[in-house]
């Protein structure tokens, strides 16, 4: 079980700006997982995460005589589910699919909005939701002494969470504000090595390859890659 509860006050003070922005956002979460053996090496992995967020937003302009609240809730459930092979003792393949989550709610600089003068608005942005899949393996060698991880993985997501800067966006001028992106994909290659050459002596390195694209999104953001 996980609860977390923070609390974000924000004062600007200039001869253009005096606002209050007060964000406070609530999770609490249950998680389980377990693993069953099926049979001549197989084993399944099945698990879920359920989570409830709550956020409130609190903002207050006196210069505009700007009083506004809101408050924004969600419940959701996410499933973790995995089919492992021990090819030997020292091998292990596996093919993993999890639902990823990001609460929405409430970001304390405000949330793009294009139809907005001003570009951004108070109101709750979407949570994000991925759909993330991947392929690989853990195997050791020389007695334990050198161990290879190798994995390939594809990451679709939903109303990606992106943050947008700008000088004409936000409360105060030259924050950044967030705003969902739509859609996004990353795929990519994952690798590490784990040398023991000796008792007292450990040497790791890895790397990553990837690349991310935002394929459907804000007229701003459209076709931005990572």
């Amino acid at each position: 079980m996980f609860y977390q509860n923070l609390t974000t006050d924000f004062i600007a003070t200039s001869p253009e700006d005096d606002n209050t922005i007060d964000v406070n956002k609530q999770t609490l979460a249950i998680y389980a997982e377990g693993k069953v053996p099926l049979w001549q090496g197989f084993d399944a992995t099945l698990g879920g995460r359920y989570s409830y967020d709550f956020s409130k937003l609190h903002f207050e302009e006196r210069i505009n005589s700007v009083d506004h609240k809101d408050n924004y809730s969600k419940g959701s459930f996410t499933p973790k589910v995995a089919l492992g092979y021990n090819l030997f003792e020292t091998t292990r393949f596996y093919t993993m699919y999890q639902l990823g989550y990001k609460a929405g709610g409430f970001y304390e600089n405000g949330q793009y909005d294009k139809d907005s003068p001003s570009f951004f608005a108070f109101k709750s942005f979407l949570p994000e939701y991925s759909h993330n899949f991947e392929i690989g393996a853990h195997s050791s060698f020389f007695n334990d002494r050198v161990f290879l991880d190798a994995a390939l993985y594809y990451i679709y997501t939903i109303d990606k969470h992106i943050f947008f800067f700008n000088d004409d966006v936000g409360p105060v001028w030259g924050t950044a504000v967030l705003t969902n992106a739509s859609k996004a994909d990353s795929k990519g290659l994952e690798l590490s090595v784990k040398i023991l050459p000796i008792e007292s002596l450990q040497i790791s390195f890895g790397g990553t390859f990837g690349r991310s694209t935002i394929i459907k999104g804000q007229t701003r953001l459209m076709k931005m890659k990572i």
